[in-house]
């Protein structure tokens, strides 16, 4: 694959000293899930898991590299002191999926790492499915699909890809709630109830109450419904994001200043959607689009760029590679970050 190559140029480029000096202070880690490997043949979502190992790894590859791991809601703070030289590394999961608390948090704390977890409240409250885990749990159970007017046969692994990759695409240029909905009716009538996915994967909200008094956790919202902002009206995006926060500070007993765009990739999160942010009441707000923090006092606290960890590049050379900065110049390879946000 391009990027794995990009990556291996990198990393060797690294390891013999000839990597082009970057000047970055500060790099925001995403994630998802930190789950056990499966053995699955079919897994259109495992770009959005890595194993509680690979974390242990990632987390010791950025200290001995000289990244000091702090919260998200410090850096305006240490960004705004010029540049000592120091270099900042900020952990992040989105969604709120019960293994942040119990795979996650222990790798975390072995090292004393602090980190932030961006809660979709409407998943939390069991009132919105998963809409990517209920299309690999209807492509899983069936040998062939109708959706958005196309037919398609889902027999082998690979008619299975394409399907989902099919839906994905579709469900980017129409009415994401209607394909949301349109999905569920699919999962009904194969059987399962597409909230049972929920149920089993996302932290309720007692878990994420209990979770936010943990010292090293942040808790940060990620709207109501996991809807792309960009397509929505102002008013809605606003409700989307305010109504987030107001619902987990009820649970918390803080109002959430962090903020994660759902998707958060170009075409998902972008002026209007960052203004609105800061009319909510947010401090900081992340993206999915790939990149380092700078050294200029320029930076928008509400436009932050985020490095997925992908569980299609589980290696730490691929880490050391990623924190030179030098894989996001690759703009063909590198231009985007794999996820839903």
């Amino acid at each position: 694959m391009a990027i794995s190559g990009a990556l291996e140029a990198v990393s060797l480029a690294a390891q013999l000293k000839i990597v082009p000096t970057q000047k970055h202070r500060g790099v925001i880690f995403t994630l998802h899930h930190v789950c056990a490997e499966r053995p699955d043949r079919f897994q259109p979502n495992a770009h959005l898991s890595i194993t509680p190992q690979f974390l242990d790894r990632v987390l010791a590859t950025v200290r001995r590299n000289g990244w000091k791991p702090v919260r998200l809601e410090q850096l305006p703070h240490l960004l705004s002191r010029g540049d000592n030289g120091d270099r900042y590394a900020v952990f992040t999961l989105d969604d709120g999926y019960r293994n942040n608390r119990s795979e996650a948090l222990p790798v975390f704390r072995k090292h004393e790492v602090p980190f932030t977890v961006f809660v979709t409240s409407g998943f939390m409250r069991r009132s919105r499915s998963i809409w990517w885990m209920t299309l690999e749990e209807i492509l899983r159970s069936s040998r062939s699909l109708t959706f958005g007017g196309a037919q398609m046969k889902t027999q082998s692994a690979l008619e299975k890809y394409a399907a989902f990759d099919r839906v994905c695409h579709y469900l980017e240029g129409t009415e994401e709630n209607q394909c949301v909905d349109d999905l569920d009716a699919h999962a009904h009538a194969l059987g399962f109830d597409p909230m049972s996915i929920v149920e089993r994967e996302v932290l309720s909200s007692q878990d994420v109450a209990a979770f936010s008094r943990d010292p090293l956790v942040s808790i940060g919202a990620h709207t109501v419904n996991h809807l792309n902002l960009a397509k929505l009206e102002p008013e809605l995006a606003a409700r989307e994001m305010s109504t987030s926060a107001d619902e987990i500070g009820a649970l918390t007993g803080q109002r959430p200043t962090l903020f994660a765009y759902p998707y958060g990739r170009r075409g998902a999160a972008c002026q209007r959607e960052f203004e609105i942010a800061a009319q909510c009441g947010f401090d900081i707000a992340v993206t999915t689009r790939p990149g380092m923090i700078g050294t200029s006092d320029g930076v928008n606290m509400l436009s932050l760029p985020r490095i997925s960890l992908n569980g299609y590049f589980q290696k730490s050379r691929y880490i050391e590679a990623l924190l030179t900065g030098l894989p996001f110049r690759f703009a063909g390879v590198l231009g985007q970050n794999v996820g839903n946000g």
